[in-house]
C-alpha cells in the first residue's frame, strides 16, 4: 500500500510539474501572439506547412493550420492571446500553491480545472479534435490525483 501511495505522490508531482511548465508556454505564447502580426503568422504557417502541401495537397493538418491563419481576425487573435496569458497565470498561481501544500489551493483547483474540463467536452462537441480528447484524459487524470491527494493530507 505504500508502494502505489508514492507512486500516486509522484504522479501527482509530475502533473504540478507537466502543468507549470504548460502555464509558462501559454504564457509565452499568449505574449508573442499580441505582437506577432497576422502577416507574420500566415507567412509562418505557409512555410511550415509548403513541404506537405507539396506532398500532398489534401494533407489535413496543413490545410487546416492554412485555413485557421486565413480565418484569423485581429478580434480573434487578441481573444486567444489573452486567454493564453489569463488560463497560464491562474494555472501558476495554482501550481505554486499545490508545491506550497496550502489547503485553500487543492479545492480551487480541482473547480479550476472541472470547469475547463468542461469546456474542453464543450470544444470537442464543436470540432470533434483528436487532441481534445487526450487533454481531457490527462485532465481527469490531474484532477483524480488531485482529489487523492486532498483527501490524504486532509483525513
Amino acid at each position: 500500500m505504500l508502494l502505489k501511495e508514492r507512486k500516486l505522490q509522484t504522479l501527482f508531482k509530475i502533473g504540478i510539474i507537466y502543468k507549470g511548465i504548460t502555464a509558462v508556454l501559454e504564457l509565452i505564447a499568449g505574449t508573442l501572439l499580441l505582437f506577432i502580426s497576422q502577416n507574420t503568422i500566415t507567412r509562418a504557417v505557409i512555410s511550415l506547412t509548403q513541404e506537405e502541401i507539396a506532398e500532398d495537397s489534401r494533407d489535413f493538418i496543413a490545410n487546416h493550420l492554412l485555413q485557421a491563419a486565413s480565418y484569423l481576425s485581429l478580434s480573434i487573435k487578441i481573444f486567444i492571446a489573452l486567454y493564453l496569458i489569463a488560463h497560464g497565470i491562474v494555472k501558476l498561481y495554482l501550481m505554486y500553491g499545490l508545491i506550497k501544500k496550502r489547503q485553500s489551493a487543492y479545492p480551487i483547483s480541482i473547480a479550476f480545472f472541472t470547469i475547463f474540463l468542461l469546456y474542453e467536452f464543450y470544444r470537442y462537441e464543436l470540432n470533434h479534435s483528436a487532441w481534445l480528447i487526450v487533454l481531457m484524459i490527462l485532465d481527469v487524470i490531474f484532477i483524480s490525483l488531485l482529489l487523492h491527494e486532498y483527501r490524504r493530507i486532509n483525513p
